[in-house]
């Protein structure tokens, strides 16, 4: 176990040895919000990043962060969740982010003025913020944006 942790820790390193400022900025603001949530709210909360992260505008990373936030805002205040799992992507130009959580479910995406506020501001980049909650759980939270102007 210790082997397989040290291994993972070492690709990781060789990972962001290799990155960009840039490249690195997501990937950074992203773990450190996760460990601040679940240092905050107790609740086991995982980042998985599914191959390279691309390099955004700095407008765009905003975006992508302040949603991100928002979401984890949402569970700690509403889900009663005891695990979240924060996904970043990128295929074809498009970077989606999720959060979805094992929580009590029943939101109303309409009934949130921060998931507006956030859904206007991705939409300014021709993106999308999607929600899914069905009473008893879980909820997602999923927004994608083009990486870069079309």
């Amino acid at each position: 176990v210790m082997a397989a942790e040290a291994s993972r820790l070492l690709r990781e390193s060789l990972r962001a040895l290799r990155a960009s400022p840039t490249e690195l900025a997501l990937s950074v603001a992203l773990q450190a919000d996760c460990r601040g949530f679940e240092e905050r709210s107790g609740v086991r909360t995982h980042l998985v990043s599914l191959g390279d992260l691309p390099v955004l505008p700095q407008d765009r990373l905003n975006v992508v962060v302040a949603a991100v936030r928002e979401a984890l805002l949402n569970v700690e205040k509403h889900a009663a969740a005891t695990s979240v799992v924060v996904s970043v992507s990128v295929e074809d130009g498009v970077l989606t982010a999720a959060v979805t959580d094992d929580g009590v479910g029943g939101a109303d995406p309409e009934l949130g003025g921060g998931l507006r506020g956030i859904r206007r501001r991705i939409g300014t980049f021709d993106g999308t913020l999607e929600l899914t909650s069905p009473r008893g759980g879980p909820t997602a939270a999923m927004m994608e944006i083009p990486c870069e102007l079309s």
